[in-house]
């Protein structure tokens, strides 16, 4: 069942299955490439570069592999932080991405000014702005009509926001810091260090590394994949959050203008079974059973749909 209600969050959802559709097989293959090199080299003291790569990865043409400096040169824990640090900087990539596409779709209404304002606010993870403003905003009416898969975190989002600031201060001493934690960094830490698993509504806690001021910046793999399941979480609530004011109908109008034309049957339970599989279709979450005749309602006063026999 889709799972959003907005296409940036639905967007960012897709890039983070991506990215571990790409990153679990890289993983795995340098873990194997590691382990077949070693191998080889026990077995072949005196090969050569060209001998290894005949051996391990023939038919593939890749130049300047260094067979045996990648397990003589490099633990594994150093190939797991260099993952890590890649991983890091395109968490915080997709969340920017998100927050610049999703400010401007559920505050229209705001000034160009207002609006980045609060993206450089939100990207730093202070939310408190955003969610004053948007909840001036009047109330859709189809407030609370649609069935979402995931769940809001009102108890857990500050604190989920709180894990989110320690990675940015962690990709920020990657990008601005020449790799040292900075005191931001230590502050974010020691927030974070107090956190439980239950405090943030997840199953596991991303784990980091003991963050000191001045101390080289050190990943934890484990910790940096879990990074991806806070932000599923931040996104999935707000979307939830902001789907209950009139940006929705917004969202909405120009999505169901995406399927050109619909035709409903008359039939009320042929038609209310296909609004919500067209809301699928389109990647939207589906109206509870209940509230689908409000939904018609909507569709059909903003022409989105017509009725056929």
């Amino acid at each position: 069942m889709s799972n959003t209600m907005f296409a940036a969050t639905h967007d960012a959802g897709k890039a983070i299955t991506r990215t571990f559709d790409m990153v679990w097989p890289l993983v795995a293959g340098l873990w194997n490439i590691r382990q077949a090199s070693k191998d080889f080299f026990v077995q072949n003291p005196n090969a050569s570069n060209k001998d290894a790569k005949r051996a391990i990865i023939s038919g593939l043409n890749v130049r300047g592999l260094d067979f045996r400096g990648i397990f003589e040169n490099y633990t594994w824990e150093d190939e797991e932080e260099y993952i890590s640090e890649i991983l890091l900087i395109n968490a915080i990539a997709i969340f920017d991405t998100w927050v610049d596409s999703f400010v401007d779709v559920t505050l229209p209404s705001a000034s160009a000014t207002k609006k980045k304002n609060l993206k450089d606010a939100m990207k730093k993870g202070d939310f408190a702005d955003y969610e004053a403003t948007l909840a001036l905003e009047p109330n859709s009416v189809l407030k609370a009509h649609f069935r979402a898969s995931k769940q809001r975190k009102d108890a857990q989002i500050g604190n989920l926001l709180i894990v989110y600031k320690y990675y940015k201060a962690c990709r920020n001493c990657i990008a601005h810091g020449n790799r040292i934690y900075t005191d931001k960094a230590e502050n974010c830490y020691n927030s974070m260090a107090v956190l439980t698993a239950q405090d943030c509504g997840i199953k596991e806690l991303p784990k980091p590394d003991v963050t000191v001021q001045g101390q080289p910046l050190k990943l934890v793999f484990r910790g940096v994949v879990g990074l991806y399941d806070v932000l599923l979480c931040i996104v999935y609530h707000y979307d939830i959050v902001a789907s209950d004011k009139t940006c929705i109908e917004l969202e909405i109008a120009n999505r169901w203008r995406q399927l050109q034309g619909i035709s409903l049957c008359r039939n009320v339970k042929k038609r209310n079974n296909s609004i919500r599989n067209y809301f699928k279709s389109i990647d939207m979450c589906p109206p509870l059973q209940a509230m689908t005749d409000d939904v018609y309602d909507f569709l059909k006063t903003n022409n989105l749909v017509t009725q056929g026999l």
